[in-house]
This record gives C-alpha cells, structure tokens and sequence, in this order.
C-alpha cells in the first residue's frame, strides 16, 4: 500500500506500525506544489490585469468625456479580445488626467452580501434627493426610454 497522506497514513495504519514521513524527501509532492505556487501566481497576476481592465474602464466612464465613453463601448461592441480591449482603455487612462484621478479613487473592496443589488436598486440609492419621486412602491422608477447618447453629450458640454 501507498502513503495517503493521512497520520498515521492506510498503509502505516493497517500494518500498526509507526508512520514516519519525511516530506522534503519526496520530490513529488515538492514539485507538485512549486506547480501549485507557480499556477496561483500566474492567476493572481492575471487577476491584476483584470483588476486594471475594470478599473480603467469605471474611470473612463466616471471621468471620461462623451468621446472618450463613445469610444469605450464601439470598442467593446467590436468584439476585441480582451489584450486588446485593456490595451484602449490603458491608453486612455494615460492620456486623460481625469480618467487616471477616477482610476486612482477606486476602491476595489466589495463589501456585503455576495448576490449584489439590481441596478434599478443602485440607481435608486445614488438618485439626487431633490429629484425623489413620491411612490407607494419602495423600489424607485425605471425609465424604460431606450438609451440616447445625446443625454450624455449635453451633459458634458454643461460641465
């Protein structure tokens, strides 16, 4: 029988015999696990990379002129892959200001439950006071106009 691992290990266990294991002897499990260490931290900086995609991309859309958000989804839409989608967006980070200052006022912790709230509850939480509906119903109005980018344009001409 083979060590399972387990102390006393099957093996050791059924012939009642003391299990004495020396682990940096056995080159398997050493190199299994420099496998291991290599695969995290190839996922943690491809997380990273994806970290800085989203964050660019929220930055862009806080802080970023009409063009600049235009420009965002006709990249997005086209279908690029993703080297290429981070490849925009890093590049208008670092020709705008106002995209690096969002990018750098991000907080990237997600806090609270795991299923996240329906848009139509985060736009009713960031809705200005002022322009608080009276409603029976809790949950605030959904415009169902279709999206029209000349809202957008007028709104950055008047800022």
């Amino acid at each position: 029988m083979q060590c399972t691992g387990g102390t006393p290990c099957e093996a050791c266990a059924s012939r009642r015999s003391p299990c004495v294991y020396d682990a940096s002897s056995d080159q398997r499990r050493k190199i299994a696990n420099q496998r291991n260490v290599h695969e995290l931290a190839e996922t943690q900086v491809q997380l990273e990379r994806h970290k800085q995609l989203l964050g660019g991309m929220i930055a862009t859309i806080r802080a970023g002129d009409f063009d600049a958000n235009s420009d965002l989804i006709r990249v997005v839409r086209s279908g690029v892959d993703l080297s290429q989608l981070a490849a925009h967006v890093r590049n208008e980070c670092r020709s705008n200001v106002s995209i690096q200052q969002a990018y750098e006022q991000i907080d990237f912790c997600i806090d609270g439950p795991l299923e996240l709230p329906s848009p139509t509850q985060v736009l009713g939480e960031i809705a200005p006071q002022g322009d608080a509906k009276s409603s029976t119903s809790d949950a605030p109005e959904v415009n169902s106009e279709p999206f029209q980018p000349d809202i957008w344009r007028n709104l950055n001409r008047e800022s």
